[in-house]
């Protein structure tokens, strides 16, 4: 992992060469996550899509403000049972 990110696009790029090795089973178990995270990657804002944990919480990372909000709009829009939380990462982006 890097000493530090400079911007969302580079958590985002480091993400994409992890995994969470309970996907697999996570979905297999219950379906919907992976309906979520589908849904949630077909969305033109989504840099990347990902479970946290075991999959309790899906979730996207968007490169602004402006980007998150639209996608938290239109996937209650879309899925108004699901329940959609935007937040804000803080930065500088230091894992330390």
């Amino acid at each position: 992992m890097p000493d530090a990110f400079e911007s969302v696009e580079e958590i985002a790029g480091w993400l994409r060469t992890t995994r969470n090795d309970l996907q697999a089973t996570a979905v297999a178990l219950a379906p919907e996550i992976g309906d979520v995270l589908d849904t949630l990657s077909d969305e033109p804002e989504t840099l990347i899509a990902r479970m946290s944990g075991s999959g309790a919480t899906c979730f996207a990372l968007c490169s602004g403000d402006l980007e998150a909000e639209g996608l938290a709009e239109r996937i209650e829009a879309m899925n108004p049972a699901w329940w959609v939380k935007r937040c804000r990462l803080g930065g500088p982006w230091d894992p330390a």
